[in-house]
């Protein structure tokens, strides 16, 4: 994972719920940072429904700075389901 533009060392993410027509449910944010050193970083959410629901994922800081349109290149992203069976 790298920025674009300035050098970051870590980056913050969101995830959300998206509900169809109303405002989106936020679930907890998370920090990463060794992914910035070329090892992989681990993120947890917990309390999660149940049910299959559509979430996505928004940058909220980038090198601890907010920015409204932050970026960073990704190379896998991976899900692992196993903690709710």
């Amino acid at each position: 994972m790298s920025s674009t533009g300035s050098v970051a060392d870590n980056v913050d993410v969101q995830m959300w719920r998206d509900i169809t027509a109303l405002p989106d449910d936020s679930y907890d944010n998370k920090t990463f940072s060794a992914c910035f050193k070329g090892q992989t970083s681990n993120g947890e959410w917990t309390d999660l429904p149940s049910q299959t629901v559509s979430v996505y994922f928004q940058i909220m800081k980038l090198g601890g700075t907010t920015s409204s349109i932050p970026s960073i290149d990704v190379e896998k992203v991976s899900v692992d389901t196993t903690q709710a069976d």
